[in-house]
């Protein structure tokens, strides 16, 4: 989600960045707009899910219903971003890419 200080802006550079690293760039266009599907439809599967797993804390109608569904669709939120940052870690290759090697970003 982004903050008013711009710092998921920062952080989604990086991803398309790296994301698009190795490219050629007679792909670069198709890739990218792969990453920005893939942006947008895991938005809509993040909001779908994390609303419903809010909804099963009770009435959402009192201000408690209320609290008990955000605190309920965040912690998912948050069990979900730990098992996915412990199997990208565990799949993460052993070797980078040389500095540069192919990096081709549209502005």
């Amino acid at each position: 989600m982004p903050r008013a200080d711009g710092v998921a802006g920062r952080e989604g550079y990086g991803v398309s960045v790296t994301s698009l690293t190795g490219i050629p760039a007679s792909h670069a266009g198709l890739a990218s707009g792969f990453l920005m599907t893939g942006h947008e439809v895991g938005a809509a599967l993040g909001v779908a899910v994390f609303s419903s797993v809010g909804t099963t804390a009770g009435s959402l109608t009192t201000p408690a219903g209320a609290a008990d569904g955000f605190t309920r669709g965040f912690l998912a939120a948050a069990i979900l971003a730990v098992a996915i940052a412990l199997v990208a870690f565990a799949r993460m290759p052993a070797t980078r890419a040389p500095a540069g090697a192919g990096t081709h970003v549209h502005h």
